[in-house]
């Protein structure tokens, strides 16, 4: 619900007199994270990154992960199972492999970057502290993921990392396609092709060299197989078995990382990924993200939101919390809206409201936006609104995010 809480907060202080004190204690932020929360490029794509439970009923065994990636030549599909991390902390001897055992959180700063951060396992504290920061690049092809190992210990840490991507074969249990994963040394990057099954091609790039890649059959547990799924021999003794070519109708592809942590200090390792709709294009990608450093796409990132902001009206309460509410939460709406189309969900938390788009609901969104100065994105919902309209005039109540199909409820 933070997007909805996000919407009333910034309807608040748009429309409500201004009336500046000095606050005495700032806004502090709440210690309740979102649960999921939409990026886009602002153009074609649109990742969601969720958490190990996305309500207290939601029992799955995912842990926190990019859960979906999609683009607008058929929004309908969603590319992959999961983005997940998996750890070992070696110096200890204790495994981080179960994720959904992570409490986690995430927020948007103002300039784009959505930190999220691996919080205790299975009600125990981490010996470092990991976070994971993404940057969905505006106008760019791909998404860059940052971690950040930090050790506060007065000894150094061996820590591991498994980086893996499972797409989803919308054909498994039906004609069962065949889809097709490399490892390309050149790009140092995991490709799968899976146009066999009229879907689209997933890479995974490594920004730094691993210690380890691995193409799996992820339904294959043999730890002597050359195919096995990599979380298998990662979770069995932290290494992956450099398996390189792989046709197979359920694939994973994986980079591993053993990463020494020195004392007092911290270590960053970065990847790039993205969904292309032919092999030219995933290629192309992988191959401009990889032609820069990470931080160097952090910052183009943290450049286009700092002018996208500057074009709408500034807010300055004394209460520096209120500031960051206001600009972060038009960040959340402006990640959150179709890029394509131009509406925005009821919430980025699918678990209750699915995907679906309130016409009422995203209507006030858009006057937030035209009243917040930013004329281009409400002018583009209002079209898109016109265009639902039914021949007598009247509105159906919901449409999908995805697809713009229209329904009562």
């Amino acid at each position: 619900m933070i997007f909805i809480l996000s919407v009333i907060l910034i309807t608040s202080i748009l429309f409500a007199p201004l009336q500046i004190t000095q606050a005495s204690t700032d806004t502090l932020p709440t210690d309740q994270s979102v649960t999921s929360i939409y990026l886009n490029n602002w153009k074609d794509a649109v990742n969601i990154w969720m958490a190990s439970e996305l309500a207290q009923t939601d029992t799955g065994n995912y842990g926190p992960r990019i859960g979906e990636m999609r683009i607008d030549d058929d929004y309908t599909v969603n590319q992959i199972h999961d983005y997940s991390a998996f750890f070992r902390d070696e110096t200890n001897a204790v495994k981080y492999t179960e994720p959904h055992n992570f409490a986690s959180e995430a927020y948007y700063d103002e300039g784009g970057i959505l930190h999220t951060k691996y919080l205790d396992y299975s009600g125990n504290s981490l010996p470092i502290i990991i976070e994971k920061d993404y940057a969905m690049v505006p106008n760019e092809d791909f998404m860059v993921a940052k971690y950040t190992f930090i050790n506060h210990n007065a000894t150094s840490i061996d820590f591991n990392l498994l980086e893996q991507i499972h797409v989803n074969n919308i054909t498994k249990g039906g004609s069962n396609q065949v889809h097709h994963g490399w490892y390309d040394s050149n790009r140092n990057s995991l490709f799968v092709d899976m146009t066999s099954s009229g879907q689209y091609y997933v890479a995974l790039g490594a920004f730094q060299t691993a210690d380890g890649y691995q193409v799996a059959d992820d339904t294959q547990s043999d730890l002597g197989a050359n195919d096995v799924s990599a979380w298998y021999t990662f979770d069995n003794n932290g290494t992956v078995k450099n398996n390189s070519d792989e046709y197979a109708v359920d694939i994973s592809v994986a980079f591993q990382d053993e990463i020494t942590i020195p004392a007092s200090d911290s270590v960053s390792i970065s990847f790039v990924s993205t969904v292309q709709n032919n092999l030219t294009n995933v290629q192309s990608a992988i191959d401009r993200a990889l032609s820069q450093t990470a931080d160097y796409w952090f910052q183009q990132t943290t450049t286009a939101y700092s002018n996208w902001l500057s074009q709408g009206k500034t807010i300055n309460f004394a209460d520096d919390g209120i500031n960051k509410t206001y600009t972060r939460g038009l960040v959340t709406i402006k990640n959150a809206t179709n890029p394509t189309y131009g509406a925005t969900p009821a919430t980025t938390n699918p678990i209750a409201y699915g995907y679906k788009v309130w016409l009422r609901d995203s209507a006030v969104t858009a006057m937030i936006l035209d009243q917040a100065g930013f004329h281009d994105e409400a002018k583009k919902y209002w079209y898109w609104l016109q265009d639902r309209q039914e021949s007598d005039g009247t509105f159906k109540t919901t449409s999908d995010y995805w697809t713009n199909n229209m329904y009562l409820l």
